[in-house]
Formats: structure tokens, C-alpha cells, sequence
């Protein structure tokens, strides 16, 4: 489906054998240590001139720009964590090459565009989610100005993927939830996407299925190693997904409702994707979309449930903060709206209709 290698192990230094002399190593701020690795990774590198940043929360434009002026030298990004350290390494790795701040290549804020050129680039997920690692875009925030966009262009798909599945089972349960959902929502987005790609559909429809069976029992059981292989790969696979097919009305209202509120990205996903696949089930009905009708109707058969049903008893394995726990002002909707916020999606909600989702 791209150019990507793709390795899986159960011991990540086995593959971080790197022929390159300076390296940016990216992390997640706490995660490293717990991995027990740093004493592999200094021995392996003893040799090499690397620098190590970890990363705390979501990658902002001050957090990129300020990384990428204190490099002199990279041959290579490699970076290892969830969803916000693959797309820090991702942004990082291009704006190094194309110079200036991350903030000029932000669809709506900057002119510029993307080159496509980076330096050489090892993504290493160890959430089992988001999918983070197999996208062409890197999500980056700037919670002052109140925003959320994706830097974008093939050129941003990794050199390689390394999954160690026992590093992904050492992912909190809260973090395994919501990265975990992010990653099934961008599968059902791209699946009802108006874009056609039967072969790509058919690794989705895997995709979910296999989602649906193992996600219960990773949130169960964190160091079920298969369960997890399977999350992973289904997060990997909704990567590959979106990039190919686009995605939809809740990672259209969650970009900008995630900048304007900070309330996490994987939370918007799983508490939205419910209201917004009725709204979107409805309208097809009202209006004969057979296509989405069909994909609907084969999903439900694949799976021996309503759709609908299987994602409510999905939230309530869970327990997400409930929706109204977050104090969402009219004015935030407001805001929130904007003319693409359906994406890619077969049924186009109105505006009525998208603000009454949140």
C-alpha cells in the first residue's frame, strides 16, 4: 500500500542498527525509562553522535520550531512513543530541510508547501493506536492561537516502522483507549469515505474486525502480546486508510474542537463517532444513499451486530468521560464549523447537523 518497511519484534534493539553517524532520538517524556531500553540504546550508539528530546504532550508549533533550531547535524529522525512523538519526529524531519518555522507550512496560517524532502525517517509505535506511523501528515497544535493542522505530503511517510510488541503492552490503559480509538475511527472514517478503493476497503473491513475482537482484551489485559499485534496492525492499517481515503466529520470537528478546548484527541473521536454515524445512517436512509447503505448493511454482517450498537458497547467497555463533562460553549461550536468539516465523507451533514453532534 506504500513504501514502507515494516518490521515487527519483540525486541526493538535488535532492529535500531543504524549506519548513520548523527541521530535525533525523539521520545515520550516519562515512557523511556519505563521501557527498560536506555541501557541497550546507549551501548548500541556508543558510537554516534545522537541527541535525545523527549516530548510532553501534543506537538505544538513552539515545541517543532525550537527543536529543529537547536540541530546542527541529522542523518536521521528516528522517534519512538505515541501518536504526538511520531508526528514531532515526522514535522521535525521536514522542516529541517525545508528551513523557517513548521507554522509556514500549516494549511490556513502559512504559504508555503511542503517540499517532500526530509531527512531519513524510523517511526516506533508504542501505543498500539493512532496510526500514526503509516500517515503522510503530522497533526501540530498552537493552543494560544487556538488551533489544530496537519503539515502534509507523501513525502512524510516513514523510511520504516519498527512494532515491538512488548513495548506497545507497557501502554497505560487510558492511553491504549484513546489512542485505540482514534486509530478504529479513522478506519470507519475512510471506509465511508466517497473515495474509491475496493482492495484498500476489503484490508479496512480486516481491519476493524480484528479491532473489535482484540481492543477488549489489550484494555483487559495490556500485555496480551497478540491482542496487541492485532490492535497494532490495525493501527497501522488505518494510517494507510486515511492517507489513501481521507477521513470525516469527527476528525473534522476534532482538530479544531482539540485546539480550541485541549480535551484529547482520542476522547473527541470516541465520544463523537456515535452521534456522528447515526446522523450519517439517518440521512442515508432519508435521502437512498445506497453506497453507504451497503457498506453499512456488509459491516454489520461482517461483525454479526448493528454497527451502531457495537461502538456504544465499545465506549462502555471503555468508560470515557462522559460527553458532558466538557463544558462546550456555543461560541466554541461556532468556531468549530467551517465549510470542509465533512471531509471526505459519502453523506454530507449540514451545519445544523454537525453542531448537533457535540
Amino acid at each position: 500500500m506504500n513504501n514502507q518497511e515494516l518490521i515487527v519484534t519483540d525486541n526493538i534493539i535488535d532492529e535500531l542498527q543504524i549506519e548513520e553517524k548523527n541521530i535525533l532520538f525523539i521520545t515520550g517524556a516519562d515512557s523511556y525509562e519505563a521501557f527498560h531500553i536506555h541501557h541497550g540504546i546507549n551501548e548500541l550508539w556508543r558510537d554516534k553522535n545522537w541527541k535525545h528530546i523527549r516530548v510532553q504532550g501534543e506537538p505544538t508549533v513552539s515545541l517543532v520550531d525550537e527543536i529543529v533550531q537547536d540541530l546542527l547535524f541529522v542523518d536521521i529522525v528516528i522517534g519512538l512513543g505515541g501518536g504526538s512523538v511520531l508526528d514531532t519526529a515526522k514535522a521535525v524531519s521536514a522542516v529541517f530541510v525545508d528551513k523557517g518555522s513548521i507554522k509556514d507550512y500549516l494549511p490556513g496560517i502559512g504559504d508555503k508547501t511542503p517540499s517532500g524532502k526530509r531527512v531519513k525517517l524510523w517511526l516506533c509505535p508504542t501505543t498500539a493506536g493512532t496510526g500514526a506511523e503509516s500517515t503522510n501528515n503530522a497533526v501540530i497544535a498552537d493552543f494560544e492561537e487556538g488551533y489544530k493542522k496537519s503539515i502534509r505530503h507523501d513525502g512524510l511517510i516513514a523510511d520504516k516502522v519498527i512494532i515491538d510488541r512488548t513495548l506497545n503492552a507497557k501502554a497505560p490503559r487510558n492511553i491504549t483507549s484513546s489512542s485505540g480509538m482514534d486509530a478504529f475511527v479513522q478506519l470507519l472514517e475512510a471506509y465511508f469515505s466517497h473515495k474509491e478503493d475496493d482492495k484498500l476497503r476489503i484490508l479496512i473491513e480486516e481491519a476493524i474486525i480484528d479491532f473489535i475482537k482484540y481492543f477488549p482484551v489489550v484494555l483487559k489485559d495490556g500485555e496480551d502480546l497478540q491482542g496487541r499485534f492485532k490492535v497494532s496492525l490495525s493501527a497501522y492499517a488505518s494510517g494507510i486508510a486515511i492517507t489513501k481515503l481521507g477521513i470525516g466529520v469527527v476528525h473534522g470537528i476534532a482538530g479544531p474542537l482539540g485546539g480550541l478546548t485541549k480535551i484529547n484527541h482520542g476522547i473527541i473521536c470516541a465520544r463523537l463517532i456515535y452521534p456522528a454515524l447515526k446522523a450519517m445512517h439517518l440521512k442515508a436512509l432519508e435521502t437512498n444513499n445506497s453506497v453507504f447503505l451497503e457498506r453499512y448493511n456488509k459491516l454489520c454482517s461482517l461483525l454479526g451486530k448493528d454497527l451502531l450498537e457495537v461502538i456504544d458497547l465499545l465506549n462502555i467497555v471503555i468508560n470515557i468521560p462522559k460527553w458532558d463533562t466538557y463544558e462546550i460553549s456555543d461560541e466554541i461550536k461556532e468556531k468549530v464549523y467551517y465549510e470542509g468539516i465533512n471531509r471526505e465523507s459519502l453523506i454530507t451533514l449540514s451545519e445544523e447537523e454537525v453542531l448537533a453532534i457535540f
